[in-house]
């Protein structure tokens, strides 16, 4: 396509993350997804570091243009996830995105002194789509761990909130008032 990207002008696409068996192998899959895109081979490379701090320097400095990174919930509230995007939470804050938005950042400002409404849940859908429609993150992986929970357990909120004391949102039906 004229004036599109093709195998000759795709930029590298570096992979960076602690050097590891797990991570040689999440790796290995990333770059054969992205070979079955129609990537080149050998522009699919894997920039290895010797422990998670490493990682996080350059990730904080802005070295580390695709990287994985895991981060969990500390509460269940969509601004705790959104705040990751906002622009003055640049690196070494949570946007290690280096997301950098007006609009965005000006919503997120509104919403936060807005008590749970409607308008808060309507600004909150926004800033999302925001994000997905930039492309900041891919998000919503978890490659080596599974949950299985009893019929009888009850999650509030429903998703899945997996960080620090999660615990604290699971209750469990009363088994005297089952079926």
């Amino acid at each position: 396509q004229k004036g599109g990207w093709d195998a000759e002008n795709l930029p590298v696409f570096e992979y960076h993350a602690v050097g590891s068996v797990q991570h040689q192998r999440i790796y290995e899959q990333t770059r054969g997804f992205l070979m079955q895109l129609g990537y080149p081979v050998d522009k699919v490379i894997f920039k290895q570091y010797i422990n998670f701090g490493e990682l996080n320097k350059s990730v904080d400095n802005g070295l580390a243009p695709f990287f994985f990174m895991s981060w969990n919930m500390d509460y269940p509230d969509a601004q705790n996830t959104l705040q990751m995007f906002y622009g003055p939470n640049k690196a070494p804050g949570s946007n290690k995105f280096a997301f950098d938005n007006k609009s965005y950042d000006e919503l997120y400002e509104q919403a936060l002194s807005m008590p749970e409404t409607i308008q808060r849940k309507k600004i909150f859908s926004n800033l999302n789509q925001m994000v997905v429609d930039e492309c900041v993150i891919i998000s919503g992986i978890n490659r080596t761990f599974i949950s299985l929970w009893h019929k009888n357990v009850i999650f509030y909120p429903t998703e899945d909130i997996t960080g620090a004391g999660f615990l604290k949102y699971v209750a469990l039906k009363d088994v005297n008032q089952m079926p």
